[in-house]
């Protein structure tokens, strides 16, 4: 697949977009060898930032932000070639700080994207809720401080084409209150069980699927068994 985009790339004379939240998690060989089918091309990488969540860790590499700009800073190799979109979040309102971080996206790449609007795009499975991305329990308020104060360091000292308020996005989190982080976990889990049902008939329909195709190879096997 990476292949035939790559192709349609190069037959066009535009800019390209590509825009993947898989991405951010890509270990270096594999940066390399997506690089690779985009030789010849200036590269640039857009990196969203929203403040670190109740449960990010330091060092981890798929959610800690300078680990993310370590592997494809080092891949662009110009600071300037990597732009920090800051994306400020509000409880409740997903869609908005999506909307605004494909602004941002636009704003970068020169696209407007008043008609390139996100409302038929699904959104990633493996996101983290942004309606919860500032709720952070009373216990884990020092260790989250510490990781946006690292992360807005990193971005103040990296040289990069930073778009956004470092200080809103990556300030000290507020701690949640414990009634409203109860009604929070309570949305979490029912937003939870409704994606489980969802995978689960998924699931039913694909087994369905595997069985149906079993049955017809089965049965053309059959038919051309006396002809070998």
């Amino acid at each position: 697949m990476w292949a035939r985009m790559c192709r349609r790339a190069w037959k066009g004379r535009q800019t390209v977009v590509v825009s993947q939240p898989l991405l951010c998690r890509a270990t270096r060989p594999e940066i390399a060898l997506l690089l690779d089918g985009l030789a010849g091309f200036e590269v640039h990488v857009v990196v969203t930032v929203t403040s670190p969540h109740a449960w990010t860790a330091p060092g981890e590499p798929e959610t800690d932000l300078c680990q993310v700009l370590d592997r494809w800073g080092a891949a662009v190799r110009k600071p300037e070639r990597l732009h920090v979109v800051l994306v400020e979040t509000e409880p409740g309102q997903p869609a908005r700080a999506r909307q605004s971080a494909w602004r941002g996206v636009g704003r970068v790449a020169g696209f407007g994207t008043a008609s390139l609007r996100l409302d038929a795009v699904p959104q990633s499975a493996t996101a983290r809720p942004l309606a919860l991305a500032r709720a952070v329990p009373p216990e884990r308020a020092a260790v989250v401080r510490t990781i946006a104060r690292t992360w807005a360091d990193r971005i103040e000292a990296g040289g990069y084409d930073v778009h956004g308020d470092v200080a809103a996005v990556l300030g000290d989190p507020p701690v949640a209150d414990p009634a409203d982080r109860a009604a929070d976990l309570d949305r979490a889990l029912h937003d939870a069980l409704r994606e489980i049902e969802r995978l689960a008939r998924r699931n039913d329909c694909l087994e369905q699927q595997v069985a149906q195709t079993d049955r017809r190879r089965r049965g053309l096997r059959r038919r051309l068994t006396p002809v070998a």
